[in-house]
């Protein structure tokens, strides 16, 4: 992690090998402390940022009678992450006090599924005080009004022989919504650069079009698509780097050897992902042009 300098690092560490422990009740809970709280520290020592969050409470597989002994006994180590977080001046976020009466959490053979994730991600963002906002948008006039910017910023606004602005900020990734108010009546069209990518009426747009959807169904489709694969496969490449698993039948005397040369390749094969990734997160201005249908 370090050699990305990073400034913020989020850690959730025991999830798989905590809860898998429940069947036999107790688990060897010395075993975890330690480095996590060793890695809060080396980081801590490097000015860096942490977020430690807690482990997630344990889904039902069966009656409510088996539910509540491993979950009890899993609050030990979100007790031990709170304490790690206060010790060391970092934050913790707890995924699991709140989310253990969750009726999901208590229904029979459940396990985590989107609405799992996004409840997650909601606590987790009301803990560390982040609005999540649904997306961008943007309000032009086209009688010059100042614009009415979230998450996206404007320049150039020009009102003459129609309306044309400049979104410096549009990311390619989530919705923008777009609204334009004083347009004559009648259809306009949209364009960026020479593409036309939507004909809206005057009513359409005052109330808001998601210029996102629009853009790329219409403009440099091919090339979104294929640049959000890119960075959706250097994300999946990222994520096989952390894995430390070695292939099957590994002799003991080659183990050190070959785990070497894994990690240089990985290490190696950093760069070129982190680029993919940035790319497809990168905001890229958008030059935009909102002119009558007839013209």
């Amino acid at each position: 992690v370090m050699i990305h300098r990073p400034t913020l690092v989020i850690i959730q560490a025991g999830n798989d090998d905590l809860n898998s422990q429940y069947r036999r009740v107790t688990f060897d809970f010395a075993v975890y402390r330690p480095p996590v709280e060793e890695m809060v520290k080396k980081l801590r020592a490097a000015n860096v940022k942490v977020i430690l969050c807690s482990i997630i409470p344990r889904g039902a597989d069966g009656p409510r009678g088996k539910l509540n002994p491993p979950n009890d006994g899993l609050r030990t180590w979100v007790d031990a992450a709170r304490d790690i977080a206060a010790k060391r001046d970092a934050v913790f976020v707890d995924l699991f006090t709140e989310a253990v009466d969750w009726p999901m959490i208590n229904n029979p053979k459940t396990h985590y599924d989107p609405e799992h994730h996004r409840r997650s991600w909601e606590l987790f963002a009301r803990q560390v005080h982040f609005d999540p906002a649904p997306g961008s948008s943007v309000e032009v006039d086209a009688k010059g009004a100042p614009p009415k910017c979230l998450g996206v910023t404007v320049s150039d606004l020009k009102t003459d022989g129609g309306l044309s602005f400049t979104l410096q900020n549009a990311a390619g990734v989530g919705p923008l919504i777009l609204k334009v108010t004083g347009l004559s009546d009648g259809e306009h069209r949209l364009t960026v650069g020479e593409k036309v990518f939507a004909h809206k009426t005057a009513g359409e747009l005052a109330t808001g079009i998601d210029l996102s959807a629009c853009l790329q169904t219409q403009v440099g489709a091919k090339e979104f698509k294929e640049e959000l694969l890119r960075g959706h496969k250097a994300v999946a490449a990222l994520a096989d780097i952390q894995s430390f698993a070695l292939p099957a039948w590994v002799k003991v005397s080659d183990f050190g050897q070959q785990k070497q040369a894994e990690l240089q390749a990985a290490l190696d094969s950093v760069k070129s992902h982190d680029e993919a990734v940035r790319q497809m997160v990168t905001p890229k201005p958008l030059a935009i042009r909102i002119t009558p249908k007839a013209q």
